[in-house]
């Protein structure tokens, strides 16, 4: 499976050298739910970016990671998608695409 995505700069940043590449994975959703919860209790302004760029720079100097819960293969999406939609999940559930 070969895709191709274009971005702008602003959209990436680099995988912190102390988290997986599996932790990298669900690093944007986990993030996303914590920025959430820290603009709706905190009122911070969503659309400033530089709080979503410090939860990534949290990754890099402190020991702030995303739980995965487990990794499954493409071939295993059925039980990926039946664990979750149980709400059985204790953590991020990764699918690896290889």
């Amino acid at each position: 499976m070969n895709s191709v995505f274009f971005v702008t700069i602003r959209k990436v940043c680099k995988k912190p050298k102390n988290i997986s590449h599996v932790e990298a994975a669900s690093l944007p959703y986990a993030g996303l739910t914590a920025y959430s919860a820290l603009a709706l209790s905190a009122n911070v302004n969503e659309r400033n970016g530089v709080g979503k760029r410090y939860l990534v720079q949290l990754t890099r100097t402190t020991h702030l990671r995303p739980v995965i819960d487990r990794v499954y293969s493409y071939e295993d999406l059925p039980s990926a998608y039946e664990k979750v939609s149980k709400g059985h999940a204790r953590g991020k559930t990764v699918v690896k695409m290889d």
